[in-house]
């Protein structure tokens, strides 16, 4: 607040201003964010089925809490010749997590470059283990149109890639996250 007001002053120097901006900018883990966006999808909800036990002695008839397994849910890797082993080990270690922690149906894998390579599902009690196919450029608009011709509506779609690549021109209906290897790259749609 104090940068602000100084700053709609006119007496803050332009060097004070980005040290002040950097110490004051928030620094989220995209690892945290993953789980958050992941969570978030899941189909948490209220249910007058089934009353909340809780509050049924006081003569009140509330809903309980319903949770439902997560839905399936998509998974790209973008595995282009500019995405690195390391990137890719760190990718699968996150989807083993998500797999752990969410629960999912089943997690789509989809391989992709400029062109879909392979596929791989898992289910809750696979062991998940990757094994990417590609090398060649970045186009993001063919996993979207595999996902649409195949029918699947996931819960959500994590595309982890270094953004650099072809966007499709149309957002989908169901919430996507662009993991980016790459710092300060941002997606013109989605989270």
């Amino acid at each position: 607040q104090a940068l602000q007001a100084a700053k709609s002053q006119g007496s803050l120097s332009q060097s004070l201003e980005r040290l002040l901006g950097e110490v004051v900018r928030s620094k989220i883990s995209w690892k945290e964010l993953l789980r958050r966006f992941v969570q978030q999808s899941a189909r948490d909800d209220y249910s007058w089925r089934r009353p909340n036990t809780r509050y049924l002695a006081l003569g009140a008839y509330l809903p309980s809490m319903r949770s439902e397994q997560l839905p399936p849910m998509a998974v790209v890797v973008d595995t282009s010749g500019s995405i690195s082993q390391s990137e890719l080990d760190e990718a699968q270690a996150e989807i083993r997590t998500i797999m752990e922690e969410c629960c999912p149906e089943k997690m789509v894998v989809v391989y992709c470059d400029a062109h879909v390579h392979k596929v791989q599902e898992f289910e809750k009690d696979d062991c998940v283990l990757l094994k990417p196919i590609g090398g060649g450029g970045t186009d993001f608009r063919p996993p979207f149109d595999w996902v649409h011709k195949q029918g699947l509506e996931p819960a959500c779609l994590i595309y982890i890639t270094d953004m650099l690549g072809t966007f499709p021109e149309r957002t989908p209906e169901y919430p996507v996250l662009w993991i980016s290897t790459v710092p300060g790259s941002v997606a013109p749609w989605g989270e």
